[in-house]
């Protein structure tokens, strides 16, 4: 199977002759190759289905659905924002009405302790429900951007560029060098047939 590798402004990073689709590139903003979120929208939805489980009994007899809420993440170290529009497809997934994102950084922000990262309202049992999917892709994406970051500072004045390696978690490599590109590194290969 041949690998067809397409500009850096095309709507697929790359793509085999069967059609599958390899990386979550979907456009170029500012020079990062942003996120495709209908590529990782079913890896959201499993990790959800995951921690959710059955349903979060105590939440659902403690709480009204009627409730609504307001949740404000907060940075609660320095570092590099990664991962902002997977914690809104969160919220979007399991709201069960309209959610309204405000004050809300970018990737790529730097990040200081207690620095507000975005404001979310939604329904109560929403937020509930949410929160630690959305909490553990932001803290692990925005790590490795921060690392990333880090290595990147140290190797620049020597003129070497940081590129990432196919050792990722299983299902999470889309998302896991999306954020290496945030921290300024870059991606070597997606799988095994890209060279």
């Amino acid at each position: 199977m041949a690998d067809l590798t397409l500009s850096d402004k095309s709507d697929r990073y790359l793509v085999d002759c069967s059609g599958a689709i390899y990386g979550t590139i979907s456009h170029n903003i500012g020079g990062i190759k942003m996120l495709d979120l209908a590529l990782i929208k079913p890896i959201i939805q499993s990790a959800l289905e995951e921690d959710i489980g059955r349903g979060d009994i105590t939440a659902e007899a403690t709480v009204s659905p009627s409730s609504y809420g307001e949740a404000k993440i907060i940075a609660e170290e320095e570092g590099i924002l990664a991962g902002i529009e997977v914690v809104k497809e969160v919220f979007r997934l399991v709201s069960l009405g309209e959610v309204k994102f405000s004050h809300g950084l970018k990737d790529k922000a730097i990040l200081t302790k207690g620095k507000s990262i975005l404001i979310l309202e939604t329904d109560a049992l929403s937020i509930l429900k949410g929160e630690r999917v959305a909490l553990n892709f932001l803290s692990r994406l925005s790590g490795i951007a921060t690392l990333t970051k880090k290595y990147v500072d140290l190797a620049s004045p020597f003129g070497v560029k940081v590129f990432d390696t196919r050792k990722t978690t299983p299902n999470l490599r889309n998302l896991e060098k999306y954020a290496v590109r945030i921290g300024g590194g870059f991606n070597h290969r997606f799988s095994l047939d890209s060279g």
